[in-house]
């Protein structure tokens, strides 16, 4: 499908970007949360939590914070039931929470499998590309039975025009089927005729 493989290719366009983000901060780990930067991961965790539990529940994504550049979004159901966690650069990307985990690991996994989300994403491009290549070639190919087919076409052609004009067709039979019954019973006459014409020269032979 082109247009899937002109999606893939914008989200690729996309992770690369955030790879490139990524890269720029390397081993050093950045966390901001409601303006205030955290350099350890335990304090990050515990300030991220306070920031889960006062943030409105509304079913929408509410931006909480920042993690090595990319927005931290945070997504609560209304009364409470469900929370997510998006990382937003030029892509977004969805991260399990668990009041009880380390989201910052969750974080940096993420980030870390970007380059394999880009690997996937072309690996699908390439199998399309092929099958559509695959598919133009046997759109290509002669068929091998189309006189067959062809036939089949007209023979088809022939039954749906009877059956549309049925009543036209019928009249055209009975009337070839009287003209036939008509020249049977000249033909008949005909020979009730000769008959009568021979059997009349014997007697008049027998006479003389």
């Amino acid at each position: 499908n082109p247009t899937h493989i002109a999606t893939l290719e914008r989200q690729i366009a996309k992770i690369n970007e955030d790879i490139a983000l990524r890269d720029k901060y390397g081993d050093n780990t950045k966390m901001v949360i409601k303006g205030k930067e955290y350099q350890k991961q335990g304090e990050a965790n515990k300030a991220l939590l306070e920031a889960v539990k006062t943030t409105a529940k509304n079913g929408t994504y509410i931006k909480i914070g920042e993690y090595n550049g990319f927005d931290v979004l945070f997504k609560g159901e209304t009364g409470g039931l469900g929370y997510a966690l998006m990382l937003k650069g030029a892509y977004e990307y969805s991260v399990d929470y668990n009041a009880q985990g380390n989201t910052m690991a969750r974080f940096a996994g993420v980030l870390n499998r970007l380059d394999r989300d880009v690997e996937n994403r072309q690996n699908q491009i390439d199998r399309m590309t092929k099958d559509l290549e695959t598919a133009k070639q046997e759109v290509n190919k002669p068929f091998e039975r189309e006189k067959e087919l062809n036939e089949a076409l007209v023979e088809q052609k022939q039954i749906t025009y009877d059956y549309e004009h049925y009543d036209e067709v019928k009249a055209k039979y009975e009337g070839a089927q009287s003209t036939e019954d008509t020249d049977d019973d000249v033909s008949d006459d005909n020979s009730y005729d000769q008959v009568s014409a021979n059997d009349r020269w014997k007697t008049e032979n027998v006479e003389h």
